[in-house]
């Protein structure tokens, strides 16, 4: 499984992130939908020694959490970083614990509606382990 399916499947099994949204998804927002996760790949580590790529490699994620009103955005924001800080192993993918994370407020008026959002700035440090 890659990177990208693993980290939506962890943050997907919360029950905490399942309460309130209704959508995980990677790069973009599904029309009709106003609660949920985007997740963006901001860059990712590709180390390399004299015998070709490491094990370990690192990625930085941004995760937009989005609702329709404060206390439900800020119930899915603190169950997302409860979701992705521990260590653990989803689909293949042993992630390390979560070390570095950064929260950014980001709500906004649109033409019809205020947006609550806050993004999520996560580093994570994973690697492939067989299951």
């Amino acid at each position: 499984m890659s990177f990208e399916k693993a980290l939506r499947g962890r943050i997907k099994a919360d029950a905490g992130v399942t309460g309130d949204a209704t959508f995980v998804e990677w790069d973009k927002r599904p029309q009709g939908r106003d609660t949920g996760v985007v997740l963006t790949i901001i860059d990712a580590l590709l180390a390399q020694h004299m015998g070709g790529f490491q094990a370990k490699r690192s990625a930085r994620v941004q995760m937009a959490i989005s609702a329709l009103d404060a206390p439900t955005k800020v119930r899915l924001r603190d169950a997302v970083i409860a979701a992705i800080t521990p260590r653990g192993v989803v689909g293949g993918v042993a992630f390390e614990r979560t070390r570095s994370i950064t929260v950014v407020g980001a709500s906004q008026q649109t033409d019809t509606q205020f947006i609550h959002r806050d993004v999520i700035d996560a580093i994570f440090w994973f690697r492939e382990v067989e299951n």
